[in-house]
């Protein structure tokens, strides 16, 4: 479930810039203040230093488990950052995108705590997905076109006698298990099984 009661106030200064560093957008997905925090090396210790209210934590070795939890999770974002195939414009000058940084870590599972606080405040600044293009049918003949409308006739059929429902129960179902692949609207899908049904009562 969503955190929306958590004050993370402190992450509004990191969405107001355009790049982020790695180092600090894995920190800032771990909820982590990047300014503050220092990941310890095997010759000094370390802080977490969080963007919530949580006390900080300082004196830290790498060794530690707490620290090295947080280390073991960020090694895991960078290097799957590291490993995926990006578009030209993902990165400036080393820096990571903001907006194609956290739809990335959206896609792949990271999701940072401050996600919701971000949105109640109109801070979240990733992109949307760029849409689909149109799927446009090719030209069939018109017999061709009729045997295909009688193939999904009798597959709707079918699937209507083995789950006991009805048309207007099924399209639903439909478009929830497999529409949204393809922006299928359940308004396009009832069109199409009632051009099924009528072709299904002439000969092909």
């Amino acid at each position: 479930m969503p955190d929306t009661t958590t004050d993370y106030s402190a992450v509004a200064h990191f969405l107001r810039m355009d790049h982020w560093p790695p180092e600090d957008a894995a920190l800032l997905l771990l909820g982590l203040d990047p300014r503050y925090t220092h990941i310890p090396t095997s010759e000094d210790d370390g802080k977490l230093y969080w963007l919530d209210d949580r006390p900080t934590r300082d004196c830290l070795y790498a060794d530690e488990p707490e620290m090295l939890r947080y280390i073991m999770k960020r090694n895991d974002i960078l290097d799957v950052w590291e490993n995926t195939t990006h578009s030209d414009d993902a990165m400036r000058d080393g820096k990571m995108r903001v907006p194609y940084f956290l739809r990335w870590a959206e896609s792949k599972g990271f999701t940072p705590p401050w996600r919701q606080w971000a949105l109640d405040h109109e801070l979240w600044p990733a992109e949307p997905e760029t849409p689909a293009p149109p799927i446009t049918a090719p030209d069939v003949p018109e017999r061709e076109r009729h045997s295909i409308l009688n193939i999904i006739w009798a597959l709707k059929e079918e699937l209507l006698d083995c789950t006991g429902g009805n048309q207007e129960g099924l399209i639903p179902e439909l478009i929830e298990k497999y529409g949204h692949l393809t922006g299928v609207k359940d308004t396009k899908l009832r069109k199409i099984f009632g051009e099924a049904n009528t072709a299904a009562k002439k000969k092909v």
